[in-house]
């Protein structure tokens, strides 16, 4: 089953959507479904998606940075 990748660019947009994750806890669980559907679009053949898994990553680069600054993870 093939997935379209542009769902998951609005998936973890904004520190909105983040602080939602984060507070229902399946901020990581989230993240490594998008990593997943990333490489799944990255191995596809014919794969015409470039610009929206470099979007997508860039998102999640503000979103880990975001998180660094203002969030200290904590053993459950």
């Amino acid at each position: 089953m093939a997935y379209d990748i542009k769902p998951i660019v609005w998936l973890v947009k904004d520190q909105k959507s983040v602080k939602f994750h984060v507070q229902n806890d399946d901020y990581f669980g989230t993240m490594a479904t998008v990593l997943g559907l990333l490489k799944q679009e990255i191995y596809k053949k014919n794969n015409n998606s470039t610009e929206k898994i470099k979007k997508t990553f860039a998102n999640m680069e503000k979103d880990f940075m975001w998180l660094q600054e203002n969030y200290k993870i904590i053993k459950k």
